[in-house]
Order: C-alpha cells, then structure tokens, then sequence
C-alpha cells in the first residue's frame, strides 16, 4: 500500500472542506493526519513495553520458582495483547485513521464516510482492504462499543488529538471567531461545556497509556494556560 499516494488522495478530498463552523478550513484532513500518526505511535508503544515488561520479568533475582510462574503469568497477559496488536495491518489503521473523519459535517458522519472513503480508494487497495477500513470509520466515534485493538486505537487517538497544543489552539481559534480579546480562550476553557467533554473523554478512552498520555497533555494545557493567566494581568 502507497501511503504517500492515499495521503494525497485524502489531502485532495478534504484540505479544501470546512467541515465544522468552530474549525478552521481543511481540519479534518490535518486531524486525521495527526490521529493516524497517534494510533500507530500508541501501537507501537504497546508492543515495546509488552515484549520490555517479559524480558525484565526474566532477569529479576527472585527464587526461580516465583520468577517463572511471575513470568509464564505475566507472558501469558501480554500473549494475549501481543495477540490482539500482532494481527492489525498497519496500513489499514493508519488509512482508516486519515479517512477516519471524511464525513465530518453530514451526519450520521461516520457511516458517510465511510462510503466517501472506499469511494475515494476504490482501485487503489484490496477489497478486503477496503471492508476493513470502511468497518474501522465506521465505528471511530462509537465509545465503548469498540470489540478489537484496532478500533480502541483509533478511537483514543482522536479523542487525544482534541488536547494539548490542540487544545491551546481550539481555545484562541475560537476566541478570534468570536472576536473576543485573549481573555475569552481562558473562559472557554474554564466553560461548563470543556469541563463535561474532558470528563466524557476520561470515561471513554479505551487503554491505560491513553490515560496517561491524556493527564501528560492536560499538564501541559495547565502550564501553558497558567502563564497566559499572569503575563495578561501584566505580571513577569
């Protein structure tokens, strides 16, 4: 599979869209984009730190007995996960992670494109590429009813894309549409409304290192808005 052709296929399709009247024109390509770089970087860590955590298990100066029965346990915990991240095509989940928001704007949007999507590369990867793809759109905003580690990935990494710098830049974006001073960004993300879709997120991302990447990002937004707060009240 071409990525850098399907990636211009998905720029052509979406970089000229305004799907959303809060985003800025071209967003979902540019989110998609950043959602597929999370999902593989998420797979990728759950794959080093399952094969990291039997190894080091394996080398622990314990009794022999307890260190294999502490091995064969904890192999057989992470055979399982290895099982469920071995079997995802790599190419497939970055693709359906790019396309993962082609019909943002017409609703139910996740069933639309997913049709926009086998449309748009039909003929350039395998029908059974494309079943797979269109399953993974499909079920990208269906929380909690994810049943492979395919559709968990996706679905944290475009529920994690909405925090950090992104969320910094959501919150002036906003202001500047609103043609609020600086003052607006902090209120919004004080707002009733921020505060239930960061709970609604807590609730609904799917592995523990989504969580953790998630608080690491909050922390960030924390710092960040910290020092916005003193340097507008003039202080150094």
């Amino acid at each position: 599979m071409n990525r850098n052709h399907i990636d211009t296929i998905a720029r052509r399709v979406m970089i000229g869209r305004k799907a959303h009247s809060k985003r800025e024109t071209g967003y979902i390509y540019y989110h998609g984009t950043r959602v597929a770089r999370i999902a593989l970087e998420l797979l990728d860590s759950l794959q080093f730190r399952s094969h990291w955590l039997c190894r080091w298990l394996c080398n622990l100066a314990l009794p022999s007995r307890l260190r294999n029965c502490l091995v064969k346990a904890t192999c057989f915990a992470g055979g399982l996960l290895l099982g469920s991240v071995s079997t995802i095509n790599r190419d497939t989940l970055f693709v359906a992670a790019l396309f993962h928001d082609v019909g943002k704007g017409m609703e139910p949007h996740a069933e639309i494109g997913a049709t926009m999507a086998r449309e748009a590369l039909k003929g350039i990867v395998s029908d059974h590429e494309l079943e797979e793809i269109g399953s993974l759109i499909r079920m990208h905003n269906r929380r909690g009813q994810g049943s492979t580690m395919a559709e968990h990935l996706i679905q944290d990494a475009d529920l994690l894309d909405h925090f950090g710098s992104q969320s910094v830049w959501l919150c002036f974006y906003y202001s500047s549409l609103s043609d609020k001073p600086g003052e607006e960004a902090l209120e919004y993300r004080r707002s009733t409304d921020m505060k239930g879709y960061l709970e609604y997120c807590r609730k609904n991302l799917n592995l523990d290192l989504s969580r953790r990447v998630l608080e690491r990002r909050l922390a960030f937004e924390d710092s960040f808005f910290s020092q916005f707060k003193r340097e507008l009240s003039g202080r150094l």
